[in-house]
């Protein structure tokens, strides 16, 4: 009787925790679209699916969460490839999509290259724009007007100082984007990470509790 009881419990605990487990799989995906929605601007992602990184497009590489905590040597290694190999100028509507999608990128995330930028010698000196042709070639300026502080997309031609682009002496965002990508993946995957947490505790729980009935249940049997 005692285990025909814990069998007909143990099947109604199963469908339970399979209904409970596709909710908060449910949860896990909209915790996910929303923890990355508005990371990475449209404009960045469609040329950077053009680079691949440990076999994913870079672009779709921004969704996945669990590559994404473990940013490495590697990770730093293709941006910066990325960079030295398409940077060709700084505007918004160059013919090399990367190029451009670089320069969103300083705008929306306040980051400059790939590595902090600390003076004149900087990511860009092994850049198209420096070594073929440019206004960095023409030693007009040492970065983008899209790296400088308070600029947008707007008025970066006219209002980015040359103080910053120039002489890269002030008024220009020091944190390369490296550090700023790692910083919006690792914020943005803490609701996932505790939506897994949560499974897991809740895993834990049915199963213990699953054993704990089940055997007092035969207890009560036996005595009677």
């Amino acid at each position: 009787m005692a285990m025909d009881y814990c069998g007909r419990f143990g099947k109604a605990l199963l469908i339970g925790i399979n209904i409970l487990f596709f909710l908060l799989g449910v949860g896990l995906l909209v915790a996910g679209i929303v923890a990355n929605v508005n990371v990475i601007a449209d404009e960045v992602l469609p040329p950077l699916n053009k680079v691949e990184l440990a076999g994913n497009d870079l672009g779709n590489f921004f969704y996945l969460i669990p590559e994404l905590i473990t940013f490495n040597n590697e990770t730093k290694e293709v941006l910066l490839k990325s960079l030295q190999e398409n940077y060709i100028d700084e505007s918004l509507s160059s013919t090399n999509d990367i190029s451009n999608a670089w320069n969103y990128a300083f705008l929306k995330f306040n980051c400059c290259g790939v590595n902090r930028v600390q003076g004149t010698t900087n990511d860009f000196d092994l850049t198209p724009w420096c070594t073929t042709s440019g206004e960095c070639q023409q030693t007009n300026a040492q970065i983008p007007r899209t790296c400088c502080v308070g600029v947008t997309e707007s008025n970066y031609k006219s209002q980015a100082p040359a103080d910053c682009y120039a002489s890269v002496s002030k008024d220009y965002n020091t944190q390369g984007c490296y550090d700023r990508f790692q910083q919006l993946v690792q914020s943005s995957s803490a609701p996932v990470i505790g939506v897994a947490i949560t499974v897991m505790v809740i895993e834990l729980l049915g199963f213990v509790f699953a054993i704990v009935l089940c055997k007092q249940t035969g207890s009560e049997s036996m005595a009677v």
